[in-house]
């Protein structure tokens, strides 16, 4: 039916030549372009049954997780997949007023990112820091940090990053490996 006029748009002419638009919005002729891989995620959560999750970089059903983010639940693990399906990225993720933030799971020594000034804060701990700024509780350390909203909990320790919904966790530990289950 019809094109998008966006600059991100392009057709591919005899194999190798595109027409794309400009900034002006006109088509334009001129050389292949290599396409825009779109990102890919899919999510997992507590359904009633300890479960094991993806480990990072490893290759995945996308079809086995869902789609799209839970809209019922305020905790779960998103995971990056590449165009072969491989997950690149895990996450343990929590919503607070309705915005998304999401602790990147896997080697901590590298994504835990505390400094004894805040201001040198880096990897996780600038999204509790973000957290904080929003007035939620949290307590940062060296080894363990975390941040509560109620019943909500996202929390840091240095070998894994957890998103929890009083006792539902969703957990990615330091060797990429997750998992969801309850306490109870």
């Amino acid at each position: 039916g019809t094109i998008d006029k966006t600059s991100e748009t392009f057709l591919t002419y005899n194999d190798k030549d595109t027409l794309t638009y400009d900034e002006n919005r006109k088509l334009i002729f001129g050389e292949a372009k290599t396409p825009q891989v779109q990102e890919k995620y899919v999510y997992m959560w507590y359904t009633g049954g300890s479960v094991n999750g993806p480990s990072l970089n490893s290759i995945i059903s996308p079809e086995d997780y869902s789609q799209t983010a839970p809209t019922d639940k305020n905790y779960y693990l998103k995971f990056k997949l590449n165009n072969t399906n491989i997950v690149t990225n895990s996450y343990a993720c929590s919503v607070h007023n309705e915005v998304e933030y999401c602790l990147e799971g896997g080697n901590q020594a590298i994504l835990y990112g505390y400094a004894e000034d805040p201001g040198d804060y880096t990897g996780n701990m600038l999204i509790l820091k973000k957290l904080q700024d929003l007035e939620i509780s949290c307590t940062f350390g060296s080894t363990y940090s975390y941040c509560v909203d109620g019943n909500i909990v996202l929390e840091e320790t240095g070998a894994s990053v957890t998103s929890r919904y009083r006792d539902y966790f969703c957990t990615i530990n330091d060797d990429g490996s997750s998992r969801c289950f309850s306490m109870i």
